[in-house]
């Protein structure tokens, strides 16, 4: 019995040291993102707010698709590029709630090559927008996620996904 125990130890032992973490290949290259499929008149399809603080808590109501509720399919973001280069944003509302505090600006990413967040500027304020996709951008329709993060008390409390399309 100590012998079968000894063994099964081993071969235990000799599994978790083999083991390494594997080596994950970088998904993509630098030209898979062209900043001019960002550039256009991108119209709202869908909004869903997410409670935040309810996921943390582990709380059954979580999101809710809030499109219609405040007529957000309305609402249409223009972003102007400036050659190959950001430029200037509008935000029209039309009939639809003002969830972004800004209707224009500029507007910036974080990386040229390869964004994770699109930043939209008036003045000294700032709204960080976080790309959840851009894989569809230039198919048609081209299609674009926006993420929102609200925070309070140090904590983010609500996130707002924007599925737009052009």
């Amino acid at each position: 019995m100590k012998q079968i125990f000894s063994i099964t130890l081993a071969v235990a032992i000799l599994t978790l040291v083999s083991c390494k973490r594997d080596d994950f290949k970088e998904v993509g290259n630098n030209a898979d993102f062209k900043i001019e499929t960002l550039g256009g008149t991108w119209s709202t399809s869908s909004v869903t707010q997410t409670d935040e603080d309810a996921i943390r808590k582990g709380f059954p109501f979580k999101t809710q698709d809030i499109t219609s509720d405040f007529n957000l399919n309305q609402t249409k973001i223009s972003l102007n590029l400036n050659g190959t280069n950001p430029g200037t944003f509008t935000i029209a509302y039309g009939a639809a709630a003002k969830l972004l505090k800004h209707t224009s600006g500029n507007w910036a990413l974080d990386n040229l090559q390869k964004p994770s967040k699109v930043y939209l500027i008036n003045g000294i304020d700032t709204i960080k927008l976080k790309i959840n996709n851009y894989t569809d951008l230039g198919q048609i329709p081209s299609r674009l996620g926006l993420k929102l993060l609200k925070s309070a008390y140090g904590k983010t409390q609500l996130g707002y996904d924007y599925s737009l399309t052009k």
